[in-house]
């Protein structure tokens, strides 16, 4: 099965809408106040619960697992332009760590740095919010991770750091854990602010 610069696993079957979360009304409350910034025409933003549809939408065009997407203890990030939604990102939330995931750029936007945009955007948010660690798990898209100055670490250390975490999880329920690649990004090493435009 094919692969695509992503964190999470593809699947040969579209997930059912059914499978993601309710979510309540503090959740989206808590989530709505977000800083913006424009870089030309398109807009980096945090995401809050009224971009749910098109973050599952664009997963599942990519053939990726939706499950956990804006839940209590996540935060996701999104790149658009004329309210066209090129990429996401999203972190799940430890005590002291995060988990990247559902890194994901859309076809006709791939190769023009918003993906890396829309992590850095993330990890310089993780590092300001106190995270000491961002971990991710991939098998395809390792050297892209590595580029970012993620290393390679046991995903044991990512299931001990983030045992909590949904898709943690799920990969676990799915037995897709001994298969992962797991890689973990100080974020005292991370220089904030590579998000800027040059």
């Amino acid at each position: 099965m094919a692969r695509l610069q992503t964190t999470d696993l593809l699947l040969s079957e579209p997930i059912s809408a059914l499978a993601l979360p309710v979510l309540n009304d503090a959740y989206h409350e808590q989530t709505s106040a977000f800083n913006i910034r424009s870089i030309g025409t398109m807009i980096c933003r945090k995401a809050n619960f009224a971009d749910l549809e098109r973050i599952t939408s664009l997963l599942q065009e990519e053939d990726l697992r939706p499950e956990g997407v804006l839940e209590p203890s996540t935060h996701y990030w999104v790149a658009e332009e004329a309210d066209k939604l090129l990429s996401s990102v999203g972190l799940e939330l430890g005590a002291k760590s995060a988990l990247l995931r559902s890194a994901i750029v859309e076809p006709q936007s791939r190769g023009q740095g918003i993906g890396r945009q829309l992590a850095t955007e993330a990890l310089d948010w993780a590092k300001k919010e106190g995270f000491r660690a961002a971990y991710c798990l991939s098998t395809h898209a390792g050297s892209y991770w590595l580029r970012l100055g993620f290393r390679v670490c046991p995903v044991d250390e990512v299931g001990a750091e983030l045992k909590d975490a949904p898709q943690m999880g799920l990969f676990h329920e799915l037995g897709w854990l001994p298969t992962e690649v797991a890689f973990k990004m100080h974020l005292s090493d991370h220089t904030a602010g590579l998000s800027q435009p040059n």
